[in-house]
């Protein structure tokens, strides 16, 4: 399995190696460069060295934790970390089960989450949950069968957060943001995990891939990291981009495209429930960009198949030129097996159908492990979105059009674009969508996308009415940031459970700059659209190239479901147990 990945690394030192090394370096550092003629000045400096490292041992622990390296082992276990258990003796009243009907968790700044995670024995409660915040704190309530809310205990959670990704800084300048919790990519250089001092203003290490290690976040609605989990291979590290969504219940599922070609499932918990390695499949297939899950066992991803342009274009200049065309793989999970379910040649193809990749002439493109790279990116799917009783909803950046294949994936059923031949023609120049991302069927004729909009240099958010009969769609609304942003590729828009639109700009440049000004920040915000408001807006920094691709709002981060009974008070006193932060 480690030839899945770009990089592999062992990473496991003990504390007295590293600081004997280090010592051991520095001391023959001086001998080099001050020589033997000034023995008494060299001993005044190494005592000089000696009383400083000591005075660093005894600072501050926080400064200390600041200083610490990981192992891998350490990085594999992380997200298991998050879910903590209280044990709390009950009120008479309530030790036995069958008097409460719901264990409650929260406060006022996160809400209430009702657990699915207890149990009740010699009048104890065992509580398992992963704490929503850990600035405010945690109130555990339980509600009677006759309705009465009993405050059990106040839990001061403390953070299991590993110093060194608190080096990724979410900066609300506008909030807190609608939703409890937000799925991200997050990454760091590798560099860090044995030098967590290491910072560079490289520009290298922002374009780079190959200099950082990714993984998935979730944070709160007020910027603090709450759960995350980097997944890890014997002792292999990702550096590709990756393919977030939430999958269930307290499942999320990520895929690492291309070069990785991996899948997994993980639980809250940091159990893996699945694995998939398109590299290790019996055909072995490139999986890029996104995924679905329409049912638990089953896995649809985004392939690909490489073509001679010569076949389509006729033109005497491409019988050399190749070009790479996706395809829809479908994968059972069980079995492991997997099966090409659509291709899209009979719809669009070069010789037919306008593209514009947005990429250098020389940048070839990867389609096969131990195969030569393709020249041309032709459509570029980036999205697949189930929609029920509808199909599947695709992007096809390259081309610029959205389209719905059947719930099968045997036909594509109609497509959104700028040409007469689109079933939803955009006939408006100004209307028009150029590289969009994360299509949103909002009703049966009415989509809402992310608009790249590579020809303006301008992104933004639009929203389109279908018209079946007239075979027409129409822009109804539209958001442009102030000032404005130009996001070239990635970046997302979601339907917010209050109805406001989230919306994910990666790697912003403002328009009439040439590449971003700070190559490693990404920019949320919140906008009511009844009145085009900037409600909320957060500012996303990583010390490495941006890792950016979606921001999706969650309600909950485990199987607990959000409270929806009466309102609840919160009292700071009167609790039976208030245990010391662990």
């Amino acid at each position: 399995m480690n030839s899945l990945f770009l990089h592999t690394r062992k990473i496991s030192h003990c504390k007295a190696s590293k600081l004997k090394a280090r010592c051991s370096f520095h001391h023959g550092k001086i001998r080099t460069m001050i020589g033997l003629q000034q023995r008494s000045f060299c001993l005044l400096a190494l005592s000089f060295l000696f009383s400083l490292c000591f005075s660093f041992l005894c600072a501050d622990a926080i400064f200390w934790q600041t200083a610490q390296a990981m192992s891998l082992d350490e990085l594999d276990n992380l997200s298991s970390r998050f879910e903590v258990q209280q044990s709390i003796l009950l009120p008479y009243n309530l030790r036995n089960k069958k008097n409460i009907k719901e264990i409650l968790y929260g406060n006022s700044q996160m809400g209430y989450y009702v657990s699915q995670n207890w149990s009740v024995s010699a009048g104890t409660l065992t509580l398992l949950f992963t704490p929503p915040t850990y600035h405010y704190p945690i109130f555990i309530k339980a509600v009677s069968r006759q309705g009465t809310t009993t405050q059990l205990m106040t839990y001061n959670a403390k953070s299991p957060v590993p110093a060194i990704f608190k080096r990724i800084t979410f900066q609300l300048s506008k909030g807190p943001l609608s939703e409890p919790f937000y799925l991200i990519n997050g990454a760091l250089p590798r560099r860090i995990l044995h030098d967590p001092s290491f910072s560079s203003l490289d520009p290298e290490l922002f374009r780079k891939n190959h200099h950082r290690f990714t993984f998935i976040v979730v944070i709160n609605r007020f910027g603090e990291i709450v759960w995350l989990h980097v997944p890890i291979i014997g002792d292999a590290l990702f550096s590709s981009y990756l393919s977030a969504k939430k999958v269930g219940d307290g499942f999320y599922g990520m895929m690492f495209g291309k070069h990785s070609g991996y899948f997994e499932i993980v639980r809250h918990n940091g159990i893996v429930e699945r694995r998939f390695s398109s590299k290790d499949a019996q055909t072995p297939f490139v999986m890029h960009h996104d995924f679905e899950t329409i049912a638990s066992k089953k896995l649809y991803a985004v392939g690909n198949e490489v073509k001679n342009m010569h076949t389509y274009t006729k033109s005497s200049k491409d019988k050399n030129t190749t070009f790479v065309t996706d395809t829809i793989i479908g994968i059972d999970l069980l079995n492991q097996s997997s099966r090409k379910l659509l291709g899209f040649d009979k719809y669009f193809h070069p010789g037919i159908t306008p593209y514009t990749t947005g990429d250098a002439p020389d940048d070839k493109k990867f389609v096969l492990w131990g195969q030569p790279k393709a020249d041309v990116d032709f459509l570029h799917i980036n999205a697949v979105d189930y929609v029920p009783k509808k199909g599947v909803l695709v992007s096809f950046r390259n081309i610029s059009k959205v389209g719905m294949i059947d719930n099968s994936f045997d036909k594509l059923l109609w497509t959104l674009g700028s040409e007469k031949e689109d079933t939803y023609y955009i006939s408006s120049k100004a209307h028009q969508f150029h590289h969009q991302h994360t299509p949103i069927m909002l009703s049966d004729n009415s989509l809402l996308l992310f608009d790249n909009a590579i020809t303006t240099k301008e992104s933004r958010v639009v929203k389109y009415q279908l018209n079946r009969k007239k075979g027409r769609a129409h822009m109804t609304w539209e958001f442009k940031p102030t000032p404005q942003l130009f996001s070239k590729d990635r970046s997302s828009v979601y339907v917010l459970s209050n109805n406001n639109y989230g919306i994910y700009f990666v790697n912003p440049r403002k328009k009439n700059q040439k590449v971003s000004s700070i190559p490693n920040k990404d920019i949320y915000i919140e906008v009511n659209p009844r009145n085009n408001q900037e409600v909320g807006r957060m500012e996303i920094t990583f010390p490495v190239a941006s890792p950016g691709y979606r921001m999706l709002p969650l309600e909950t981060m485990s199987n607990d479901h959000p409270y929806q009974g009466a309102p609840i008070k919160q009292s700071w006193h009167n609790t039976q147990q208030t245990p010391k932060a662990q």
